[in-house]
């Protein structure tokens, strides 16, 4: 279901210009009058991403909540609503030999099944309009994470609104941004963009080459708009599309 949307109109609700947002109109052609559509895709979780076949004899529970409406759909007026039909999952089933199912029963009965995988924790924060400049203390506690992206929405579109994308970020004249862990500032020279200058090609490449996207159809000019964010990796910051 995922179409680009065109940079600049993230926001735009009207499935009748021809020279608006051609990602809204084309998943409006997917439903429009109320047609029945389908869908396809991983669970965007932990255990879901990572590589590793699960033992035999796990049990797993997922719990699916769907978003608020007008979270999810784009609108010029709030009469509209989604309904699933049917949900499925599935799932891979591979044979294993005799042998190595003796073979888990028996380091099962010495230690637990170790899954390493990739943690995933989204964090929010609210900022008060008008402010010149702000500093999170603390953002970070624990265990420190190996990637960060960063990303600035705003506030009616974060807790949901018709008419505005949640994933419209936006650069909001950001000329400044850096970490400190321990003391110690990331990346050593910070990221000055000057979007009014359209100075921020040092984000593009972070984006390009610390994110290993190299055949990101995230162009330089959807960098300044509407894909603005933050990337950080191996401790150190990388500004790839739209994140700050």
């Amino acid at each position: 279901m995922f179409y680009k949307d065109t940079a600049g109109e993230f926001d735009d609700t009207d499935v009748t210009a021809a020279d608006k947002n051609l990602g809204l109109k084309q998943r409006y052609e997917r439903f429009k009058g109320g047609k029945i559509f389908d869908m396809c895709g991983i669970l965007h979780i932990d255990l879901g991403t990572q590589p590793r076949l699960i033992i035999s004899g796990t049990t797993i529970r997922a719990r699916l909540l769907k978003a608020k409406v007008n979270f999810t759909l784009l609108a010029t007026s709030g009469a509209f609503r989604l309904q699933i039909e049917n949900i499925s999952l599935f799932i891979r089933k591979c044979d294993v030999s005799s042998s190595i199912v003796v073979g888990h029963e028996k380091a099962l009965e010495q230690a637990l099944v170790q899954m390493p995988f990739t943690r995933i924790e989204p964090k929010n924060f609210t900022l008060s309009s008008g402010l010149k400049s702000v500093i999170i203390p603390n953002a970070m506690n624990g265990i420190l994470p190996s990637r960060m992206i960063l990303g600035l929405v705003s506030n009616s579109a974060f807790n949901g609104d018709f008419k505005k994308n949640p994933f419209n970020f936006k650069n909001y004249n950001l000329s400044y941004i850096s970490v400190s862990e321990n003391g110690v500032q990331i990346p050593m020279l910070a990221y000055t963009p000057s979007y009014k200058n359209d100075l921020f090609a040092r984000k593009y490449l972070s984006l390009l080459t610390d994110v290993a996207q190299h055949n990101t159809n995230v162009t330089l000019r959807n960098i300044k708009t509407t894909h603005v964010c933050m990337s950080s990796t191996s401790r150190k910051i990388v500004l790839p599309a739209i994140i700050l």
